[in-house]
């Protein structure tokens, strides 16, 4: 073939199993490696035998590995991968604030549904409004066109100010302008707000597939899950009430 790699490397499970055999089938020694993007609920097929590196974002995710029999010196913690922006900050928080045109002194709020836009954004903003929280919005609604024209739309009639933005390429800046973000539990968004010491309010999840991030969330107290939005808006009102360690 015209594509000799020197390593070959899958972020993704479902790839796994094929690539080892065809490996295996044209004997071919290329080391093969894979980079679990699960944090802890971690699909089957991530398992695959024959890989020379299992590259795993925590250490529940390796134990799980070796409970599966793998050599425990193919497993190795390394985190999750991110872009390294959002570990270099440039500007402080109140440029930043200034620069998205934000109000000074209000707590900035990030909701986020995924490059997609989706997660109950519009159910999120309504109770947000409707509780009169004293917060400022940034709504991320990524692909979904419609929801941005309609939150443009209506965002006039809503009881906090909101700044509503399509697909971004500057999250980075957008989590460390921000107080709180609330986002489901992609372990992508979560390993960023991470980041960026932004705490988590979780608002969906995939099931199966993303109840280890909840845990994650929970366990290592960086975050909360709100199962509806009631749920939501107390969490929030707790978290940017002032004197919260979120405020100080």
């Amino acid at each position: 073939t015209d594509v000799q790699p020197d390593v070959i490397v899958s972020i993704h499970p479902l790839l796994n199993h094929v690539t080892i055999k065809a490996l295996q089938d044209a004997n071919l020694h290329i080391p093969f490696l894979t980079v679990v993007t699960d944090l802890v609920s971690i699909h089957y097929s991530w398992f695959a035998p024959g890989a020379d590196a299992y590259i795993v974002p925590t250490e529940r995710a390796k134990e799980l590995y070796l409970a599966r029999g793998l050599d425990s010196e193919r497993v190795h913690v390394l985190g999750m991968p991110i872009d390294p922006k959002f570990t270099r900050p440039t500007e402080s928080k109140q440029e930043l604030q200034r620069k998205f045109g934000l109000e000074p002194g209000l707590p900035v709020v990030l909701l986020v549904g995924g490059g997609d836009g989706a997660g109950g954004l519009q159910d999120a903003v309504r109770a947000i409004s409707r509780a009169h929280l004293p917060v400022q919005l940034l709504i991320i609604t990524g692909r979904n066109r419609r929801l941005y024209a309609y939150l443009q739309r209506i965002k006039i009639s809503f009881h906090v100010p909101v700044k509503v933005f399509g697909f971004v390429q500057n999250m980075p800046e957008m989590m460390r302008a921000s107080d709180v973000i609330i986002t489901k539990a992609g372990p992508g968004t979560i390993n960023e707000a991470l980041a960026c010491n932004l705490p988590i309010i979780l608002s969906g999840y995939v099931p199966g597939q993303e109840e280890g991030n909840v845990e994650f969330v929970l366990k290592n107290d960086v975050g909360i899950m709100a199962h509806d939005t009631i749920e939501l808006v107390d969490g929030l009102r707790r978290l940017v009430k002032p004197g919260s360690a979120t405020m100080r």
